[in-house]
């Protein structure tokens, strides 16, 4: 199935949308949405970034897989969303 996570800050929504479980080896899309007109940075576990609306991933083992996404929402920080994959 698909989940959506959201969090606000400082009014500022952010929704990452994308399937709560895969298979190792599978491709995912995970999908940002955000009324902050910031750019939307994606961070793997691996540590490395991207940035855009979405992000496309092969997974590569079982396990949880956290990606933290994050906007920003003014010289207090940003709104961040940390999405948990499952991987099977």
């Amino acid at each position: 199935g698909t989940r959506q996570v959201r969090a606000t800050r400082a009014g500022v929504d952010l929704a990452v949308t994308g399937p709560a479980s895969a298979a190792v080896g599978e491709e995912v899309l995970l999908e940002a949405t955000t009324d902050s007109g910031a750019e939307i940075v994606w961070v793997v576990s691996t540590g490395e970034t991207t940035t855009g609306d979405s992000l496309q991933l092969t997974t590569r083992r079982s396990g949880t897989a956290v990606i933290t996404v994050l906007t920003g929402v003014d010289s207090e920080g940003a709104v961040v969303v940390e999405f948990e994959l499952q991987v099977r």
